[in-house]
């Protein structure tokens, strides 16, 4: 007997070595491949975005740079060219030095960032000198002015021809002969001053080297912990990150290695280096020199020679400090193939010793341990055998106390289910079921009864899996027009509620209350699975405690709570309110408050709303979805007006295929003109809808329906499209910057696959890209101000223009303009259309003002008056648009109009 074990055993471990070979080898391989190749792409991918933001920061930062070495030499050449210094180079005198020093100090009190202003004959003696101080701006006495012959940048500066800028490197700010304490890293900008004579010597700026390193690091990104930026010369190496105060700037300035330099200095000078791109052992290197246009020729100090904005990142630290688990831990690919040889290990154990049925049960029980259904298990007599941790949280019950129960006995469901023992199928029910929890609380979930069962003894167990119920929330479809008061489905009411006649039948002054949390996905994903599962019970609780005896709750879903009690009079439901909102706003159920919640909740009560609790639950859905259209307002009560809204939009919705299948959309054309000469520039193309069932359907009624259906899309390509065929009659006749204005909603402008279709199909029409113009609001700007940015700029790459339409009717600010490239500002007509009656322009002329600073043109929409067209005359407004052109015309009228003022 021992030596038959003893065999069987060697048989067994003899096939499952086979099995486990010739079957899990080939995965597990298979798995090791797809593992590896996973992990180089990744970190390929982690590579590509790394050194994309490293070109990004160092051409921004090289532009930067560029920006203001120009800006220098132009404010050097307007000194140069005043009159003030015109004068004092013809005439020298204490008189005509006294008001050049004026002019000096004035200039550099505008100039933060200058902490020294000097003139210098070629000899290197200083003629004039203006210093910043920490008590102002200071003006050098004659007798106190210096011979600067010795020093390096003057000696450079001797070879200096017109139109040269002379730069010189970074150094540390020596005043006889000491450096200045506190530090003060000085970069010096200088330029010839020639006479009739010839050179007359020198003007030269010191720059604050510590201010300009900060400017540059405004373009450092997130990842500034693994991208290192720098400014190389030959002489040293500036790191923006190590930057310090002024009073201990030897880490930032003094950083350099003259082996380092040299390094690096022969790489980019390397032949064949193209691609301003090279590794040092493991850290990567990406430079660029800083280039100018032809205005002027830069001469830096030999000792530094051309500066190179330098940026570099150690491949090890990627890896070490990846956002990405996988490329941090690379070893996880042996734990994963670990963990799937042994998983396959013992599959192929399990098969081989043919396990009965009731170990496979009792491996289905550990599993939905990790589940987020609730998951039961009975004997083949419905007595529980197991419930996993979900289920007792959801439900309110311990498995200790209720275990060889039946179901029915302890969850008080209102569904009866009846099952076959002799049914031997694997799905024998599944269906939305009601169970009332231990606190009496009705719950919907949607049950999936499975068996277990063996050839010879037919059904063994059952098992019961609780889910999200399955029945999606619909409105009554009876087709035709006419919408009654049955706005719901009688599948829909059914799903909201089990039998609340039965409850309430006798009952005068009731409430119901739909309430439905937004954000609930946002919540859920901060649980942990035991405490998602208890959510719902735990938050029903809390709304149980606020009604009365007679009061009733009821979770047809997650999310969603169906409260009903018996109010003395409507009034109360403001106070009822009141204590909903604090339960809400309270953080004792969300365990410490971790995340708030966004609710609605639309009301009903009897007899004003209704008399049946059907007919309740209709009218506080119906107030629940006119919410979804208003802003700030957490709670509505059902009346008639909320319904025909309602209807109104059922109506809308329902027409809006049609009337796209019967051509009902139409475009008009608002010309827009001319301040000054009152001729077209261009027309803003208006959507209108007329439809056969409803009549004229205004824009502001049907555009934010279409937005919420995501119906807005599908008219914006279709109104392009129109445009497009309409405008192509007008094109010989208008001018070379006349501008077909063109609204884009955020939905579409939002979608970068849908922008690109819309320039697309601008190239494919006859209307060329220089005439499209496209609106966008300017709530769109705060919404993702990299995104507008991108999708402006890429319009603009297309030759398509950009205008910010309704400006100031929004809650963005002038700022944003700084970062957008827009071409064009429209201001809204609230802000002309009571001049000057009862506004005097002030706001009106600050947008202008502020608008035109920035180099953006200005038009001003619903202009009606000749007074009002004077007023932006002398504001300066390019263009205008309003009835006191023209109104909104056809095609045909448009090109009559055209035709008489071109």
């Amino acid at each position: 007997m021992h030596s038959s074990k003893i065999e069987t055993f060697r048989q067994i471990s003899r096939i499952l070595l086979q099995r486990f070979f010739f079957i899990a080898m080939p995965f597990i391989l298979l798995c090791w491949a797809g593992l590896e190749l996973s992990y180089r792409n990744q970190y390929k991918s982690v590579i590509f975005d790394i050194e994309k933001k490293q070109e990004s920061v160092v051409r921004l930062s090289a532009l930067q740079l560029r920006t203001i070495i120009e800006s220098v030499n132009n404010d050097l050449n307007i000194i140069r060219n005043s009159d003030e210094f015109t004068t004092f180079l013809a005439s020298p005198d204490s008189l005509t030095r006294n008001e050049i020093s004026q002019m000096f100090a004035r200039f550099l009190r505008s100039k933060p960032s200058f902490s020294q202003l000097r003139y210098i004959e070629t000899s290197g003696r200083e003629v004039i000198r203006v210093n910043r101080s920490r008590e102002g701006i200071d003006i050098v006495a004659p007798e106190n002015l210096q011979m600067k012959s010795d020093r390096y940048y003057v000696k450079s500066m001797q070879t200096l021809k017109p139109g040269d800028l002379y730069i010189s490197d970074f150094d540390l700010n020596r005043e006889d002969g000491e450096y200045t304490i506190p530090y003060e890293i000085t970069v010096r900008f200088g330029i010839p001053v020639f006479n009739s004579t010839g050179n007359a010597g020198f003007l030269l700026v010191n720059y604050d080297g510590l201010k300009l390193l900060q400017i540059l690091t405004e373009f450092e990104v997130s990842e500034s912990s693994r991208i290192s930026m720098g400014l190389l010369s030959s002489k040293r190496i500036l790191s923006f990150s190590n930057q310090g105060s002024r009073e201990d700037l030897t880490e930032s300035f003094f950083y350099h290695q003259d082996e380092q330099v040299d390094e690096l200095l022969l790489r980019i000078s390397s032949p064949g280096n193209d691609m301003n791109r090279f590794n040092l052992e493991d850290i990567h290197y990406y430079y660029s020199g800083i280039e100018f246009s032809g205005a002027f020729h830069t001469i830096f100090d030999k000792a530094a020679g051309n500066w190179y904005l330098i940026s570099s990142y150690d491949s090890n630290r990627v890896k070490a400090e990846s956002d990405q688990f996988f490329i941090r831990n690379k070893w996880l690919i042996t734990v994963i193939l670990l963990i799937i040889s042994l998983t396959l290990f013992i599959i192929i154990f399990l098969y081989s010793l043919k396990e009965s049925e009731h170990f496979y049960l009792v491996a289905t029980g550990y599993v939905s341990d990790f589940s987020h259904d609730g998951i039961i298990i009975t004997d083949h007599k419905m007595r529980l055998i197991y419930c996993n941790r979900v289920f007792e949280s959801t439900f309110g019950v311990r498995f200790d106390e209720v275990k060889g129960k039946k179901p029915h006995e302890f969850l008080q469901g209102q569904s009866r289910i009846k099952l076959s023992e002799t049914d031997n199928g694997t799905n024998i029910w599944e269906g939305n079921v009601w169970d009332m929890t231990s606190s009496g609380v009705y719950l919907q979930k949607f049950l999936r009864i499975k068996t277990v069962s063996t050839t010879h003894k037919g059904v063994q167990y059952y098992i019961g899996i609780y889910s999200e119920p399955r029945t999606i929330l619909g409105y009554q479809n009876r087709g035709g027009n006419d919408i009654d008061s049955s706005y719901l489905s009688q599948d829909t009411l059914d799903f909201l509620s089990p039998d609340l006649d039965g409850k309430y039948r006798h009952e005068a002054n009731r409430l119901v209350m739909i309430l439905r949390i937004n954000n609930i996905s946002d919540i859920v994903s901060l649980l942990s699975e035991s405490e998602e599962s208890s959510f719902i019970e735990t938050l029903s609780e809390n709304f149980q405690s606020v009604l009365s005896s007679d009061g009733l709750v009821i979770a047809p879903r997650s999310g969603m709570f169906l409260l009903s009690d018996v109010l003395e009079n409507p009034p109360m439901v403001d106070v009822l309110m009141e204590k909903i909102d604090l339960i809400l706003s309270s953080s004792r159920f969300l365990y410490n408050g971790r995340v708030s919640v966004e609710y609605v909740s639309g009301l009903a009560y009897s007899p004003e709303h209704g008399k049946t609790a059907y007919e309740l639950i209709n009218n506080a859905y119906i107030a629940l979805d006119a919410l979804s259209r208003m802003k700030r307002v957490k709670y509505l009560v059902y009346n008639q007006s909320i319904f025909e809204q309602v209807k109104m939009v059922r109506h809308i919705k329902d027409e809006i295929d049609t009337a796209f299948a019967d051509g009902e959309f139409s475009v008009v054309y608002q010309i827009q003109n001319d301040v000054i000469t009152r001729t077209p520039i261009g027309v803003e193309a208006l959507v209108r809808w007329n439809s056969s069932r409803l009549g004229h359907v205004s824009p502001a009624v049907f555009v934010p329906i279409m937005e919420e259906d995501l119906q807005i899309k599908r008219l914006g390509k279709h109104i392009l499209k129109m445009v497009l065929e309409e405008c192509e009659a007008i094109m010989e006749m208008v001018p070379e910057h006349f501008k077909i204005s063109i609204n884009l909603s955020s939905q579409e402008f939002n979608d970068k696959q849908l922008v690109r279709e819309l320039v697309h199909m601008v190239q494919e029409s006859r209307v060329v890209s220089e005439k499209i113009c496209f609106e966008i609001t300017e709530t769109i700007l705060s919404e993702n101000l990299n995104h507008t940015s991108f999708t402006i700029n890429y319009l603009h790459s297309n030759r398509i223009s950009v205008a910010i339409d309704d400006f100031g009717t929004g809650y963005s600010s002038l700022s944003y303009l700084k970062h957008l490239r827009s071409d064009k500002l429209k201001i809204d007509r609230a802000f002309i259309k009571d001049f000057p009656e009862n506004d005097d322009g002030t706001i009106i002329k600050a947008i202008s003002d502020l608008a035109h600073q920035m180099g953006v043109r200005v038009i001003v929409e619903g202009v009606e008056t000749e007074a009002q067209l004077n007023y932006l005359r002398s504001l300066h407004c390019e263009e205008f648009q309003g009835y006191l052109e023209s109104r909104p015309v056809n095609i045909r009228e448009l090109r009559k109009q055209l035709e008489e003022k071109l």
